[in-house]
């Protein structure tokens, strides 16, 4: 079947954007490794992974109060299983301290400096008490239960603008602290989402100039 010029034209131009953009896509791991980027840091702390740089926002202590208002909370790497948890300055059961991850109450707000899409959660010692909800002003709530450590969660290619405030937190109804109610973050995935890039613009460009040619 012989196209005609129109549809030759949309087709290449189609082609031109689609080899752009899926030369730029990458896959980015935050792997929270002890002595990372986030290992005993509040409001402020970053973590770089193939130039995409995560900001932590502000982090939320067991009794519900804020870093960024005098709070005193941090992240931080539990140093014997290289997840990520948060340090109230004061909690429970002496739960502020590396040997605690996400207790009840507990969050982390963080943002990217790009747009992204998230794709994949690892976490570990969530059991079918503990509740895990993602949110942001980005998205719907994603809320996960499960009963096996180590658990991937499907993020559905969630797309996030840059600097929007994304929220992970221990949302169990049971307040309780203890190992029954808690959570670590092993791993976050996420997507790059490439901008229009310079290579779709010439192309297109050139695309144009030969049309013009043959008219």
């Amino acid at each position: 079947m012989k196209l005609n010029k129109t549809t030759q034209t949309s087709l290449i131009a189609l082609g031109i954007i689609a080899l752009s953009t899926s030369a730029q896509a990458a896959l980015v791991i935050y792997d929270f490794n002890n002595g990372t980027g986030l290992d005993n840091v509040g409001v402020g702390g970053t973590m770089t992974v193939d130039g995409l740089t995560l900001t932590t926002e502000d982090v939320v202590g067991h009794d519900g109060s804020l870093d960024s208002a005098g709070g005193s909370h941090e992240t931080n790497i539990v140093t014997n299983a290289n997840a990520l948890g948060v340090n109230s300055a004061t909690t429970p059961l002496n739960a502020g301290n590396d040997a605690r991850d996400f207790d009840p109450g507990e969050a982390w707000i963080f943002s990217f400096d790009q747009d992204v899409e998230l794709t994949l959660l690892n976490v570990s010692s969530l059991d079918t008490v503990t509740e895990l909800t993602i949110s942001s002003s980005a998205f719907s709530n994603l809320v996960f239960v499960d009963g096996t450590a180590n658990d991937d969660f499907d993020l559905l290619n969630t797309f996030v603008a840059a600097g929007t405030e994304i929220t992970i937190m221990n949302t169990s109804v049971d307040s309780t602290v203890d190992d029954s109610h808690d959570f670590r973050i092993t791993e976050l995935h996420v997507n790059t989402v490439p901008e229009p890039s310079s290579t779709a613009l010439l192309g297109l460009g050139g695309l144009a100039l030969i049309m013009r040619r043959r008219m």
